[in-house]
């Protein structure tokens, strides 16, 4: 080996000095004038220059030095080179990483020998492809059978298999023995994501995955500390991640427990918030999946289960999916009540509430006198929903009169208001006080589609017009009444028609596809 001039030696510390007044933490990063060959890296999950794995898909990265290294310093996406591993006998080493993101990425590494001297950089680029589809997702809407026709669910007990879910039917768990069993689709002692809607009564597991003698992974109500969890069997200990508030029982709720094995960590959120995590797990395959084992009244919906580790924005997406909670199609063209295409019930019109028919609609007309009265959607104004609505304001001119479309009212009081806004001349959406405004002035005597969203997990409001986000302003607070009735058409002079309600957010896809007057 050739050894360096004095003044190569001096620059080279003269580099290292400016490199840690500069803030580095690291700086072999910036070593100069290394002889040593940089480290080749290989991987099969993610090849150099192309497409491989996925977000949330652990992939080992292969490091050889020739035999030359006894450690290599490396980073993913930073040249910081802030972690070091150490080398096999044979200068060789193994990374596993799991990627939080898609697209391209960098592995950057060099290897140290035994004189502490640096190799060159390698740095080592491929592409992370999207996260896939969950390896299963039972729906729970009369079936239960993935959506791939796959993975049959079998009922223990008596479920309730066309009880009430979170978007459309679920499964009803009332006695102890009640629960749905199949085999797991996924390998626990992997990368993997467990999800499901669940709302409980009390002590019961949600989704759960067990070896025949105990859970390895189970996503549950903790009655002892009323606290949601997720756990999972380590050798002879249980760890387990909590919720950081008590849970609330009675109310749909969105799980999901997640596991990594690179970092042998799992964690837990509720609503899509991460709650805890806990690492030193070391995770074991399941032969087994349990949806509902345990003994207080519960309700499952939409569950799924990812042979990978779900990021936050993925979450998150899984917990704003929306849920219809009343439909009123207003299609019955006669009579003094309308059905509610979700519950069945009936919302009764008031006043000189009719109707009116044209070549191809039906919708109700209103003339400023008569209202209609409809049975509680169940949506609380403190957790995300939506509302959406087609009106036709038959004024020959714009007036100061605020006219409402469709609103929750409890004990007399408005909670929330799709309208017109008199004073502004605009579409309005107002909850709680605070108000949110089309840009223009609203159409007169045409037909318009409004939709309104809160989004809680990005603490807005949001304002659609004819399938198109208008505007948003911040929003956090709410109310956690439950038993709020809607009401349709207050002050209104115009029709009114397809009034829908949802628990959730509906992405901008689904609100444009809704644009269309059906």
């Amino acid at each position: 080996m050739r050894h360096r001039s004095a003044r190569g030696f001096r620059a080279s510390v003269f580099v290292l000095i400016l490199a840690v007044l500069a803030g580095f933490t690291t700086p072999i990063a910036n070593a100069a004038g290394s002889e040593l060959d940089a480290p080749l890296v290989s991987s099969e999950v993610y090849p150099p220059e192309g497409p491989g794995g996925g977000v949330g898909v652990a992939g080992a990265f292969e490091l050889d030095s020739a035999g030359e290294a006894v450690k290599f310093v490396y980073s993913f996406g930073t040249q910081r080179l802030d972690q070091e591993i150490a080398a096999n006998a044979d200068g060789k080493a193994t990374i596993h990483w799991t990627p939080r993101t898609a697209g391209t990425q960098s592995l950057y590494v060099r290897s140290v020998n035994r004189g502490g001297l640096y190799s060159a950089q390698r740095n080592y680029e491929f592409w992370v492809l999207v996260g896939g589809h969950p390896a299963a997702h039972w729906t729970l809407d009369g079936t239960l059978a993935d959506t791939e026709g796959q993975n049959l669910l079998t009922p223990n007990g008596n479920p309730d298999l066309a009880a009430v879910g979170y978007a459309g039917s679920g499964v009803r768990l009332n006695e102890a023995q009640d629960h749905l069993g199949g085999v797991t689709p996924v390998d626990t002692s992997k990368n993997f994501s467990l999800a499901a809607w669940a709302k409980v009564d009390g002590g019961r597991s949600v989704v759960a995955t067990t070896d025949g003698t105990a859970f390895s992974a189970n996503l549950h109500y903790d009655s002892d500390s009323r606290r949601w969890a997720f756990g999972m069997t380590s050798g002879a200990e249980f760890f387990v991640a909590r919720s950081r508030d008590e849970a609330q029982t009675g109310v749909w709720t969105h799980l999901t427990g997640t596991y990594e094995v690179t970092t042998k960590t799992l964690a837990l959120y509720v609503d899509g918030v991460k709650q805890s995590e806990v690492a030193g797990v070391q995770g074991g395959r399941a032969s087994r999946l349990l949806v509902g084992e345990g003994t207080a009244p519960s309700s499952i919906d939409e569950v799924k289960a990812y042979a990978r580790t779900l990021n936050e924005a993925e979450v998150r997406r899984l917990a704003s999916e929306a849920g219809i909670r009343s439909h009123y199609k207003l299609g019955e063209g006669a009579g003094s009540v309308t059905e509610d295409e979700v519950t069945g019930r009936f919302a009764n019109l008031g006043g000189t509430t009719g109707w009116e028919q044209s070549r191809r609609y039906t919708s109700l007309l209103f003339d400023g006198e008569g209202y209609v009265s409809a049975p509680a959607p169940g949506i609380r104004t403190d957790r995300s929903f939506t509302i959406s609505a087609w009106a036709r304001l038959d004024l020959d001119a714009h007036d100061d009169q605020p006219r409402t479309i469709l609103s929750l009212v409890h004990d007399g009081t408005s909670q929330l208001d799709l309208r017109y806004g008199g004073a502004s001349k605009k579409w309005e959406f107002v909850l709680n006080g605070t108000t949110v405004k089309s840009a223009y002035q609203a159409e007169l005597q045409e037909w318009t589609y409004l939709t309104a969203v809160h989004d809680k997990l990005s603490s807005e409001v949001r304002l659609y017009f004819r399938g198109v986000y208008v505007t948003r302003i911040p929003f956090t607070g709410g109310s956690a009444q439950t038993e709020s009735t809607l009401e349709l058409g207050r002050l209104w002079q115009g029709g009114i028609d397809d009034v829908r309600v949802y628990e959730g957010v509906l992405t901008e896809e689904q609100i444009i596809a809704q644009a269309v007057r059906s």
